[in-house]
């Protein structure tokens, strides 16, 4: 009885990861195609928008990889896992960082062309 509840956990725990990641990998296209899109266009946000969409993307992704240590049983596939986890989040943290700043320094721009134009 005790291994077909391990079982059911480890068959619905795989489902949930699987789809997360889809999910992730479906935001990550999404968020491709429209900062595509906004690039043609030649819309200064296009960076920002797939920079958005990666960050979403992987968390995702990021908990997917939580799910996944659930069922691990070695050490060694735990350290893979913690690399990958580890790699993942430093990305994220990047992306973010660099929206962030991208953010300030747009409107930094803005409000210098606002000056200008109030003194011409």
């Amino acid at each position: 009885m005790e291994e077909l509840v391990e079982h059911i956990l480890t068959l619905i725990i795989d489902l949930t990861m699987r789809i997360t990641e889809y999910i992730g990998v479906i935001i990550l296209l999404v968020a491709v195609i429209r900062g595509l899109i906004q690039h043609i266009r030649r819309q200064p946000d296009a960076v920002t928008i797939m920079g958005e969409g990666m960050t979403t993307s992987l968390s995702f992704l990021l908990a997917g990889e939580i799910l996944r240590t659930v069922t691990i049983g070695t050490v060694y596939d735990i350290a893979i896992v913690a690399g990958i986890i580890a790699l993942r989040t430093a990305i994220i943290v990047l992306i973010h960082w660099e929206n962030k700043h991208k953010l300030k320094h747009e409107s930094a721009e803005g409000k210098t062309e606002r000056k200008t134009e109030e003194k011409v």
